[in-house]
């Protein structure tokens, strides 16, 4: 299951929050009033789900830098393969 949209790991200050919304209405021309419509209550995850997403993240960060890894190794070797065959070719 992914879950998506605005989290906050302490409730937001509503004058810091009004002023979030008209920043982003001005910069995208929608009517801040309309945008404020939407502006629901803010949802504030918990100390264990702010864990659980942290450790998440760092498996998903320690995915990414394998198959990086495996990547980059998988292309020094077809480099490898180009010049051997360069060299055979000759």
């Amino acid at each position: 299951m992914l879950i998506a949209g605005q989290f906050f790991i302490a409730p937001p200050d509503p004058a810091v929050r009004q002023a979030q919304i008209q920043q982003l209405a001005q910069t995208h021309g929608l009517a801040p009033e309309e945008l404020s419509a939407t502006d629901h209550q803010p949802r504030v995850l918990s100390k264990s789900k702010q864990m659980k997403i942290t450790v998440w993240l760092e498996k998903l960060a320690d995915t990414f830098a394998i198959i990086s890894l495996e990547r980059a190794d998988m292309l020094n070797r077809l480099q490898r393969i180009a010049t051997i065959s360069v060299f055979a070719g000759e």
